[in-house]
């Protein structure tokens, strides 16, 4: 499999989606909302039809013209600025995994801001937020921002735009902008990974980057007890976009065609089960 198969896939992994609303927000005879989402997506990118989609069952309509809503998936709050699928990742277990449909409730009462950033009314929060993470990662690659600062507006507009609606192609032809041209000029690579049970996040600043660092070195180098060989995973697998990531695998590699649409590669760790060994 190519390069270019392995991010058309990426790009094109979908997760089913069963909506609710708050039942507090509700008519009495409110329906489910059913939806198809790409993983290498944001949740929020949906919010305005959903809104739509519930305006004439909420007891206060006024509430449909305003931004703070937020969703919770089993008393969970889900922050807007990771990927559905990083999302689906981090919070599901493999029990949950078998149902047909991820169940998600809309919320807006008691926005929990301890846990999710707070949205700014009158913005366009997402594309501000992506291209913050745009930037960052721009600067891990280069050890400076400066080719996204230099980017027009059109530049800007034109990338932000294919990664919303997946324009998987034009996206790849921006990104390959901020790449230099040889591989031993990388600085650094936009990588986070996720500690299960905890909300601990890692960002690991690699000293060497090459083609022979394996996510096996990495995960040893890193987390020891979790991965206490490189070769093979005896107490917990990687995940990305929902597939367990091959140990032997250059992180180069894996960056370039697993990374999600804020640039950054996100690893979630999940510790193996006993079934997954029979």
């Amino acid at each position: 499999m190519t390069t270019s198969d392995i991010i058309t896939r990426v790009w094109g992994g979908v997760l089913h989606v069963k909506f609710q609303l708050d039942p507090v927000l509700a008519t009495e005879e409110c329906p489910f909302y059913y939806a198809t989402l790409y993983r290498n997506s944001f949740l929020h990118s949906s919010l305005a039809d959903l809104v739509q989609f519930y305006k004439p069952h909420l007891k206060d309509p006024s509430l449909g013209e305003t931004p703070n809503w937020w969703f919770e998936f089993e008393k969970v709050p889900l922050k807007w600025n990771l990927p559905i699928g990083l999302l689906y990742d981090l919070t599901t277990t493999d029990s949950q995994a078998e149902k047909q449909a991820w169940e998600l409730t809309l919320r807006y009462h008691d926005y929990p801001v301890e846990y999710v950033i707070p949205i700014e009314p009158n913005t366009n929060f997402l594309k501000s937020y992506w291209i913050n993470q745009l930037k960052e990662a721009c600067f891990i690659l280069n050890g400076s921002s400066k080719l996204v600062m230099n980017m027009s507006r059109t530049e800007t507009d034109e990338f932000y735009q294919a990664a919303i609606h997946k324009e998987s192609v034009q996206y790849e032809t921006a990104f390959r902008r901020l790449l230099p041209s040889n591989i031993s000029s990388l600085k650094n690579i936009p990588i986070k990974i996720y500690l299960p049970l905890s909300n601990k996040l890692i960002q690991p600043v690699i000293a060497n980057v090459g083609r022979k660092l394996t996510l096996g070195n990495l995960l040893q180098s890193l987390i020891p007890d979790l991965f206490p060989s490189s070769l093979m995973y005896t107490v917990a697998h990687p995940v990305s976009h929902g597939v367990v990531l091959p140990i032997d695998s250059p992180v180069v590699d894996l960056y370039i065609c697993m990374k999600s649409l804020d640039a950054f590669l996100h690893i979630s760790i999940r510790m193996i089960q006993k079934s997954d060994l029979d």
